[in-house]
């Protein structure tokens, strides 16, 4: 390995001292551990050349060390980073811990890793090698669906991160260093047994996340966007020779070549057999395969490398076969696969190509699928799509699979879709497809959504139907709850909007339950509306199940309220309402007891009423009663 070293720089960070999060001591051993092994035999970096900050006084201490080094660097530029890891909740992005930190005010308290992501960017260095071993709380401010990795990516730049999401992963009580730190600097120190002089970036994580995965902690993640894994990072301190009369490793340039040309079976044991000792060539000669081979050589790969455990290198060559490859050529492909052992093979094809291709594309895809009668697999693929993509793209799918063959298979991707994308999101693409001529469509997305979402979220879209003119399709969405949810979601919605003081919208809702649902869910209604404190609506539903529903269902509903565990029976019930409610209500009340045979009742609600109302409410009431009569 040459020295590189007048060109080159590395900045060692470690927070291991906090004032308002968990300590983490091992931190503390890393840095001066990790620096010892930068000299010979690893990067050969000078002492002068190798930046180290232990619990750094700021943020801007550490912004200051990067850019510096940066600056400086033309050949190999390596930041090093362990500590907690934080997300803003405001923005979502990573910032970097420093002992002043605190979660409570992540973006003035902590280093944006924005900060280091922009000096590393701009730097001239050949090589630039990021390693974070850091926990991340994304998961306490609900973000989670972007990794470490993805968070930190830097374009052009090698990203090593620890995967620990808790302190206790990343810091093991009694262990000198952080599990992450720990088993690297392991592994710089004893290599590893193969006829490999060098280590470069992708052995060493392919090493570190077997040994973590061994030990049972969290895999490590990765990102390289360039060339870079391929590079000599360590001198293999196990080096052994391969014996005499064996087959050398070819080198990159032949082995490349060869997966273009070479019969399948012995480019899939080339390939394993590189797997090992050198992964990154490896996932090289798949990523050609996959672009210069045919279709049925393709197949035959997969399946080989499947059966052999080989399946990393086909995943990660995976977007250059979607991007080089024709549409009808991914779908022979798929067609063919779900034939063989590498049918899981076919599931990430799908998935990526929804990721990646765009919406004509993807219809066309999808029709040569569904006629060669891979209708699930269809699905699979125009529903991944509509999860994915931005809203005016899954407009434009919609847009083109209505004119085509797909129409009928748009009522499961728009029940995927209720169910899956944020309910601001199920809202807007309501509109935007009532607005391109897809009623039907429009319709079945946010039924869906009312069939599968929470109280919540149903009572948001109530909102926003009732708003913008949609009043009819507030009431569908409350049918189809009353009738697919039951009476404890209703008595939810109910509280839901009247939180938000959609209480015509509530007053509705709950109407429309008391006259559609049996008298045992009306019964269950009232008491769960009044389990979640509603207890105007549990008067006004006794009251409407009055006027709405039969005599029989009536006294079934009282007979089930009486029998209840609630707090308060419908007696009692019954006698509040005489107090807040109409004068018309209570003579109808006065009148239904008196029908079902509870004059005993109805006696009791008039001298209520005589007794506790005004004259002039009194005198109201007997006049309904009397013209009833």
């Amino acid at each position: 390995m040459y020295d590189p070293a007048p060109a080159s720089r590395a900045v060692l960070v470690g927070a291991s001292t906090f004032t308002a999060l968990d300590d983490l001591p091992a931190v503390q051993a890393n840095v001066p551990a990790l620096r010892s092994l930068l000299g010979d035999p690893v990067l050969h970096l000078a002492a002068e050349q190798c930046q180290t900050l232990v619990d750094p006084a700021s943020p801007r201490e550490v912004s200051a060390a990067v850019r510096a080094a940066a600056r400086e660097a033309t050949d190999t530029l390596l930041v090093y980073y362990a500590g907690h890891g934080l997300i803003d909740p405001g923005t979502g992005l990573l910032h970097l811990a420093v002992p002043d930190s605190d979660q409570d005010s992540v973006f003035d308290t902590a280093v944006p890793y924005e900060w280091i992501k922009r000096s590393i960017e701009t730097s001239g260095a050949a090589r630039r090698i990021v390693i974070l071993d850091c926990c991340y709380s994304a998961r306490a401010f609900g973000v989670q669906s972007e990794s470490v990795a993805a968070l930190a990516e830097i374009d052009g730049t090698y990203l090593m991160a620890a995967a620990a999401e808790t302190a206790v992963a990343l810091s093991p009580p009694g262990e000198p260093h952080t599990a992450f730190t720990g088993e690297l600097l392991e592994l710089l120190r004893s290599g590893v047994a193969s006829p490999n002089e060098f280590l470069d970036l992708d052995a060493v994580f392919d090493q570190l996340a077997r040994r973590l995965q061994a030990k049972g902690r969290p895999r490590p993640q990765s990102l390289c966007r360039n060339s870079l894994g391929s590079w000599p990072f360590a001198r293999n301190n196990a080096y052994q020779p391969a014996p005499e009369g064996r087959t050398p490793i070819p080198d990159v340039a032949r082995a490349l070549d060869a997966s273009r040309t070479v019969p399948v079976p012995v480019l899939a044991a080339q390939i394993s057999g590189l797997s090992e000792h050198r992964p990154a060539t490896a996932t090289e000669m798949v990523h050609t395969a996959l672009q210069h081979r045919p279709v049925t050589d393709l197949v035959r790969l997969f399946a080989a490398l499947y059966q052999a455990g080989c399946q990393r290198h086909i995943e990660a060559a995976l977007p250059a076969l979607v991007a080089a490859r024709t549409v009808q050529e991914c779908a022979d492909l798929l067609e063919q696969l779900l034939a063989t052992p590498a049918e899981d093979g076919a599931v990430a094809l799908l998935r990526l190509t929804a990721e990646l291709k765009p919406a004509a594309d993807t219809v066309r895809l999808a029709t040569a699928l569904i006629r060669t009668g891979l209708r699930e697999h269809t699905t699979v693929l125009l529903s991944a799509f509509a999860v994915t993509r931005a809203l005016d793209e899954v407009l434009d799918l919609t847009d083109l699979a209505c004119r085509g063959e797909l129409d009928e298979l748009l009522e499961p991707v728009m029940r995927t879709l209720a169910q899956h994308r944020p309910i601001a999101d199920v809202i807007h693409l309501f509109e935007r497809m009532h607005e391109h001529q897809h009623p039907h469509h429009a319709l079945e997305l946010i039924t869906s959504a009312a069939r599968s979402r929470t109280a919540t979220d149903t009572a948001e879209m109530i909102t926003w139907l009732y708003r913008d003119g949609y009043q009819h399709i507030a009431e569908d969405i409350f049918h189809t709850g009353i009738g697919h949810r039951g009476p404890e979601h209703t008595g939810e919605l109910i509280a839901a909007l009247q939180l938000v003081r959609l209480t015509d919208a509530a007053a509705l809702g709950r109407r429309l339950a008391v006259q559609n649902s049996t008298a045992t869910e009306t019964s269950l209604l009232i008491t769960h509306l009044l389990a979640v404190g509603q207890h105007q609506h549990a008067l006004a539903a006794a009251l409407e199940a009055a006027r709405l529903r039969t005599r029989a269902d009536f006294v079934e509903i009282t007979q089930t309220l009486d029998a209840s565990s609630t707090r308060q029976d419908m007696p009692a019930l019954l006698d509040e309402a005489v107090r807040t409610s109409a004068p018309h209500d209570v003579a109808h009340l006065i009148q239904v007891l008196d029908e079902v045979g509870q004059n005993a009742d109805a006696a009791h609600v008039l001298w209520n009423t005589v007794r506790d109302r005004p004259p002039g409410h009194t005198g109201i009431m007997l006049n309904y009663l009397d013209t009833d009569r």
